[in-house]
């Protein structure tokens, strides 16, 4: 099927040699290269099929098989653009009806965006080739109001106190005292001289050390997949939205990875909707490997700092300490750091009046 339609696109003849050695002009195409398709017996000579170019260049060695040569078809696109080359209005119209439609696409693009994403107030889509890009602009975003409603500072961990920043409010521990998660640190009430209550929204900053205990685990033995350097490459013609195979590429294996690239023709700066794909399977082998104390031991390291990178970017730590034991079937690891963060977490309350 697949070297069906590429010989289609290429272009092919139907023939017959007939003459003294017609055998020979088999062997003699077979030298050259010349590749000659469904080959058959008939009166006097032999039949088959083969590609314009390649008819062209099995006629010398006609002559030296002493047979001739007689074309019984053709098929292909190359013989249908010149039977219809006559008619320029039918290849141009559909030109047109391609570029029309590329063209309307755009708007029904901007439309969806538009329709679909309510953060967008405006948006244009530019086509380039086989390149789209595109350009929005956002809806001003409405600034957040911070809520002035009264109330307290907690604790969101257990920690104990190293600095308290308190904006508004009154402090309810020191620096150097131990909290509980959920415990009172700035209280957003004060009693006032004339015996009332006076309720602020309390604002602070507080500072702490905080515990923080982790436990991972790793194998002693464990598989993973590498390159190597088997690799299949498979072209493709592209012309607007459509894509044809230009290479026949076979093979496969268990495990692989799949890369693919661009090429696109580009005519006084323009990037037209024309070139090639070309798809690169790598082929990937699954390989055994082995862990010992020293490579855990830096396997854990990195993953703390990992941690501490990701999970608490926007925490100082204070100490680590690093505990790895080994078993039989792998290595485990306890960490034990102490991380300086701000703690301060809002608790709003109501206020009823009597």
């Amino acid at each position: 099927m697949l070297v069906g339609v590429v010989r289609w696109f290429r272009g092919y003849v139907g023939f017959t040699a007939k003459g003294r050695f017609p055998e020979r002009l088999l062997n003699l195409a077979a030298v050259r290269g010349v590749n000659i398709a469904d080959p058959r017996p008939v009166e006097g000579g032999v039949s088959g099929i083969m590609s314009v170019s390649d008819y062209r260049r099995v006629r010398p060695l006609a002559r030296k098989a002493r047979v001739r040569m007689r074309v019984t078809k053709r098929r292909g696109l190359p013989f249908a653009v010149r039977k219809y080359r006559g008619r320029l209005g039918l290849f141009v119209g559909a030109a047109l009806g391609a570029v029309l439609i590329a063209v309307l696409s755009q708007f029904l693009i901007e439309r969806h965006i538009l329709r679909d994403l309510d953060g967008i107030t405006w948006v244009s889509v530019n086509i380039m080739g086989c390149t789209a890009d595109v350009e929005v602009r956002q809806k001003a975003q409405k600034p957040e109001i911070q809520s002035m409603e009264p109330c307290n500072i907690v604790a969101s961990a257990d920690g104990v106190i190293t600095k308290l920043k308190v904006r508004e409010g009154f402090a309810a521990v020191k620096e150097g005292s131990g909290v509980a998660k959920g415990e009172l640190i700035v209280s957003g009430f004060n009693p006032t001289k004339q015996g009332g209550v006076r309720y602020m929204h309390a604002d602070a900053d507080i500072y702490a050390d905080v515990i923080s205990n982790r436990e991972l685990k790793i194998p002693k033995q464990y598989d993973y997949y590498s390159l190597t350097e088997n690799k299949i490459d498979r072209t493709r013609l592209r012309f607007l939205w459509f894509e044809l195979p230009a290479s026949l590429s076979f093979g496969s294996c268990l495990y692989r990875t799949v890369t693919s690239r661009d090429n696109s023709l580009v005519l006084n700066g323009t990037v037209l909707p024309v070139g090639t794909s070309v798809e690169t399977s790598h082929e990937l082998e699954q390989k055994h490997a082995a862990t010992d104390k020293a490579a855990a031991r830096e396997i854990f390291r990195n993953d703390e700092l990992l941690y501490e990178a990701f999970s608490r970017p926007d925490s100082r730590p204070v100490s680590r300490s690093l505990t790895v034991s080994e078993s039989k079937d792998g290595f485990s690891c306890e960490f034990n750091c102490v991380f300086n963060e701000n703690i301060a977490e809002t608790a709003e309350f109501s206020v009823t009046e009597d």
